[in-house]
């Protein structure tokens, strides 16, 4: 996700078809200035992305509707059972 527009117009597609809550799921969050408060403003079950972007992590972390899956432990373990 880099500027979050088509799911900020997707969200907005489901709301009005009826859907009571919404959230995304990204893989990569690599977002443009401006893209956060974009996604912030509006009202989200939750907005997931992984911490694979760590200078647009760290300034997210913690800041609704953000919520973060931190790789480093997922990694690990998958490295660790091979």
């Amino acid at each position: 996700v880099k500027r979050g527009i088509t799911l900020v117009e997707c969200r907005d597609v489901l709301l009005r078809a009826g859907a009571t809550d919404v959230s995304a799921a990204v893989v990569h969050g690599s977002f443009e200035p401006g893209a956060e408060n974009l996604i912030r403003a509006r009202d989200w079950g939750y907005f997931l992305t992984t911490d694979s972007c760590p200078a647009v992590s760290s300034s997210q972390f913690g800041r609704a509707p953000f919520k973060y899956i931190f790789l480093a432990g997922l990694i690990t373990d998958v490295v660790l059972s091979s």
